[in-house]
Formats: structure tokens, sequence, C-alpha cells
């Protein structure tokens, strides 16, 4: 467990990069655990934010297709996921860590995922375009 001294240092490690315009469709296939709702959301735009140099959480945001009153999260849902993980692969990015976060970090028009130190170096390489 980390000591408060190392938790605080951390946070001055926070960064949040800018977000990135994205212009794909995801298909959800109803077998997550809040929704049961098959439908293609439109994916518009990701953002990164990291914690130190080996972790952080990539939100990826939709707009069309989905509405989370009447269709519940997309968290969890197997194909959301496999989709998700194609789209940025081919954009570049190492999604082989890729996993949804938990529930209580989803948000109204956001997927919410944990990404490691691999994915984070190839989203600085291939996104921000960092050397």
């Amino acid at each position: 467990m980390k000591t408060f001294e190392e938790w605080a240092d951390l946070q001055e490690k926070i960064t949040t990069y800018p977000q990135y315009s994205t212009n794909f469709n995801i298909r959800t296939s109803g077998d997550g655990y809040w929704s049961t709702s098959k439908n293609i959301v439109k994916i518009t735009h990701i953002r990164l934010t990291t914690y130190g140099n080996d972790h952080g959480y990539l939100d990826v945001y939709f707009h069309d297709g989905w509405n989370i009153d009447k269709d519940g999260l997309i968290y969890s849902d197997e194909n959301a996921l496999k989709d998700i993980r194609q789209m940025l692969s081919k954009m570049g990015l190492n999604t082989n860590e890729l996993y949804y976060s938990e529930q209580g970090m989803q948000g109204r028009d956001f997927i919410n995922f944990a990404v490691d130190k691999k994915f984070i170096d190839s989203y600085k390489k291939n996104i921000i375009r960092e050397k």
C-alpha cells in the first residue's frame, strides 16, 4: 500500500492529454452487467489521463445511438470492448492490457478503461507524437 507521501507525489504527476477526435462505430451485444441493449454507437473522441508513467485511464466518448437512461451503461459489454480494442489498435495503440475500469468510473457520455505503460507509450508515440 502506498504511503500518503507516495500518493501526494503521484498526484503531482497526473497528466490529462488533449482530446483526440475519432470517427468510428462500435456494436454492443447486450451482454454487459448494466445493459441488454444491442445497438450501434458512434465514438467521437478519446482522452487519456496518466498517473505517473506506468498507468492511467482512457475515456472513450460516445454520442449517437446510446442513452444511458434508456440503454444503461456500455460498461462490461464484450463486443463493445472488442470493437474499441480493434479501433485503437488500428490507430497504432497497444491494447493488450486495455480493460474496463470499475463501474463507478463510467460516465454519462463516455466509457472508462484502465491502461498500462505499453498503451501510454504507444499513445504518446502515435497520437501525441512525442519522440
